[in-house]
């Protein structure tokens, strides 16, 4: 025995944005619509040396990517007086810093900080817009490690 879905079927393809001209106009009661709603997650980094910025990620005008997370590693030397590393990307056409990490010390020891943000809910992120890891100080030698995870949809 066979349903008439085509509404359904046609407002579940529109969604999810499914282009399969081939696509059944009836669907039998024994039969569920599933569609795959886990992204795979990719990663992607960069590295900022001294008073310098990265790109991590520059998101293409045609695609939304969605950020999942953001992880930072940096790594200061002994003459560091002040410093600020962070990854900056995109939304609703503000800048959002993630990981933002400050260091205001005159301790004469090489130092390593590192901070994470794992998002609760993705961030859309703008299109045609740069992720990127970003450095400042005063006086240091400093390594900026900054990484991300997202997906493309």
């Amino acid at each position: 025995m066979q349903n008439r879905n085509t509404n359904i079927i046609k407002r579940i393809f529109n969604a999810f944005k499914i282009q399969d001209e081939s696509a059944p106009s009836e669907v039998s009661d024994d039969i569920q619509l599933t569609y795959n709603v886990e992204p795979t997650l990719s990663v992607w980094n960069a590295e900022a040396d001294d008073a310098t910025s990265a790109i991590i990620l520059s998101v293409p005008n045609d695609k939304d990517f969605y950020l999942c997370g953001a992880h930072l590693t940096t790594k200061r030397d002994a003459t560091a007086t002040a410093e600020s590393s962070f990854i900056q990307a995109y939304a609703d056409g503000k800048a959002i810093q993630l990981c933002r990490l400050n260091s205001r010390t005159l301790l004469s020891v090489t130092q390593g900080i590192v901070s994470d943000a794992i998002l609760m809910y993705p961030i859309k992120i703008d299109r045609g817009t740069d992720i990127t890891v970003n450095n400042s100080t005063n006086v240091a030698d400093i390594e900026t490690h900054g990484t991300i995870y997202g997906y493309f949809d």
